[in-house]
């Protein structure tokens, strides 16, 4: 670790030897010496580029950014950073179609004494030719179509001849899901062949140009490479089931059909089944992937759900309409239209209204850097959404909403984990739900229960039974039903620990509170909850056997809460 912070600052041949350990005996002190040798310090003083013909030297000082804007007169000789400028500069030629582009590093003695001595960082450039896609081919697809697997590349016949293209190709072909095995590579161009009596030759596959012979090309004309997509046909209909319980929702199971090469189109169609004692649902979803020019990709679906939970009962039938763009690796922008009718004749809080009409738009983003999916060690996930239902979009309420969540995991000693989450919610009222409450809701909020806040349970407090955590109806009355919230703010600390091989411990804070109207929202006035619980690591996931404690409970409330279930509690 010294050795590379001396590197940093450009002390190449840095020395630290192994820490020699002292012990005062009366006082049980320990007192660590480093001892270091750190030779002398390398400048750059200038940069120079060699070699260089296709791209001029102002573009390669842009892309090498080496010194960095901004970075003071004499800036330390960093290995690292000089590594990481040769990089940039073979992506920069690259993308302009120099796939066999050599760039090292040679450094020239520019001056100094025994203690400093200034360098000059040349960058010796071995271009190679310049090449371009010529025709491409596409082999072992059996059922999925031909035009499919082109749509997914990134590359076409005329563009420069980029590794990075290819290898993105490749990647695009993996995630349509319906692969097996896929492979994108250059090859040279055949010679093309003379004509004769018999015609001309035939022509190559939809999309592709002529092939052309590299021999016969002039000097400084680019080389032509084909390109060959070699892929192998996943299986297309496939059944999943699973099974479960908590001690929220009992036993609860679902079921999926689907098929994931609709005719050899690449499309999803697919019907999920999910069932528990407090949910049923059915779904029909239909997706597909790299619409709008490949950039995006687009799902449709239509469901009917019957839920029956503490703080709402009711049936709901909609169809929704996404697309999303993924912008990086962990970043993801999505937008979302859907229609939902829902029948609210069994909800116990608003009697007087049978069935409302939600009509939305929204937006969301998401940034996930977790290492794992079910049981992160590492990373963080964050995402915000909005959400906008009025009358102009044919929506019988009218609100706007705004959620935001951010979990953190952090591996701060050997397989124990400090894991973070805090949440947080919004709805602002307008129009008639403003004016006239009781028209979607009841006569304080106008915000349908179906859209309200709750919190409670295993996944967000755990010293309260689902949803209970909030105003109740009646109120302060253990047995009330819950009315939801305008508002929500849930924040949860937990240290993750192992203790003898698949039994894992862990000790949690929770605090939260569900917010009636909007102007009550102060996440300052929450409720907390202490715990603890053990965990047994499986394949799909971890079993929970937990206990939360309230720490500031009212006269008629539980002193706190036991739960099991299946998976981590965020």
């Amino acid at each position: 670790m010294l050795r590379a912070v001396y590197r940093e600052q450009g002390f190449a041949d840095a020395r630290v030897d192994p820490p020699q350990v002292s012990v005062e005996e009366k006082t049980g002190t320990a007192r660590v010496v480093f001892k270091v040798s750190e030779g002398a310090r390398s400048i750059i003083d200038g940069v120079r580029y060699e070699g260089n013909r296709a791209l001029d030297t102002a573009l390669l000082a842009h892309k090498a950014a080496l010194p960095p804007p901004g970075a003071p007169p004499d800036i330390p000789d960093n290995p690292e950073a000089v590594t990481g400028a040769a990089g940039r500069i073979r992506r920069a030629y690259d993308d302009r179609g120099y796939p066999d582009i050599r760039v090292t590093v040679r450094r020239e003695a520019a001056g100094g004494d025994d203690s400093t001595r200034r360098e000059t960082i040349v960058f010796v450039i071995d271009e190679g030719r310049r090449q371009e896609v010529g025709r491409i081919d596409v082999a072992g697809n059996v059922f999925t179509r031909d035009k499919v697997i082109r749509k997914a590349l990134t590359v076409k016949p005329g563009d420069p001849l980029s590794r990075a293209d290819l290898l993105a190709s490749q990647t695009r072909l993996y995630g349509r899901g319906v692969f097996q095995s896929v492979s994108v590579e250059e090859r040279a161009a055949p010679t093309s062949p003379t004509l004769n009596d018999s015609g001309p030759p035939p022509a190559g596959p939809a999309g592709s140009a002529p092939a052309s012979a590299p021999e016969e090309s002039e000097p400084d004309q680019p080389e032509r490479r084909d390109v060959h997509v070699q892929v192998r046909d996943a299986g297309r209909f496939l059944q999943s089931v699973g099974l479960g319980y908590d001690t929220e929702e009992k036993l609860r199971g679902q079921y999926a059909i689907y098929d994931r090469n609709l005719f050899g189109t690449g499309r999803y169609l697919g019907l999920q089944l999910r069932g528990s004692g407090l949910e049923q649902r059915a779904e029909i979803v239909f997706r597909e992937k790299g619409i709008f020019g490949g950039a995006y990709d687009g799902l449709a679906s239509t469901f009917i759900e019957d839920e029956t939970s503490p703080g709402f009962d009711g049936r709901t039938i909609g169809a929704a309409i996404q697309v999303s763009r993924e912008f990086t690796r962990a970043t993801r922008l999505l937008y979302r239209y859907s229609l939902r009718d829902i029948d609210l004749r069994q909800a116990t809080t608003i009697p007087d209204v049978e069935t409302v009409r939600l009509s939305g738009l929204g937006a969301s983003v998401i940034h996930d850097t977790r290492d794992a999916l079910f049981n992160p060690m590492r990373g963080h996930y964050l995402s915000a959404a909005a959400q906008y239902n009025g009358k102009t979009i044919g929506s019988e309420a009218d609100f706007d909403k705004f959620y935001a969540q951010a979990y953190f995991f952090k591996e701060i000693l050997p397989k124990t984990i400090w894991a973070q989450a805090i949440r947080a919610g919004v709805a602002v009222t307008f129009g008639r739900s403003k004016a006239d409450p009781a028209s979607t809701g009841d006569s304080v909020s106008g915000l349908p229960p179906s859209e309200r806040f709750y919190a409670g349970g295993d996944t967000t407090v755990r010293g309260f039974r689902r949803d209970r955590l909030g105003p109740l109806d009646p109120p302060d009355d253990p047995n009330g039903d819950p009315i939801g919230g305008e508002g929500v703010f849930v924040l949860n600390e937990e240290l993750r620990f192992p203790v003898y091989r698949m039994l894992q411990g862990v000790v949690f804070y929770d605090g939260g509170n569900v917010y009636r109207i909007l102007s009550d929202f102060d996440p300052t006035e929450i409720r907390h909850v202490l715990g603890a619980g053990l965990r047994i690591a499986t394949p799909i996931g971890p079993f929970r056997f937990e206990y939360g404690a309230i720490l500031n409970r009212k006269p008629y409330e539980d002193r706190g809460q036991f739960f099991f279930s299946i998976g981590q509690a965020f």
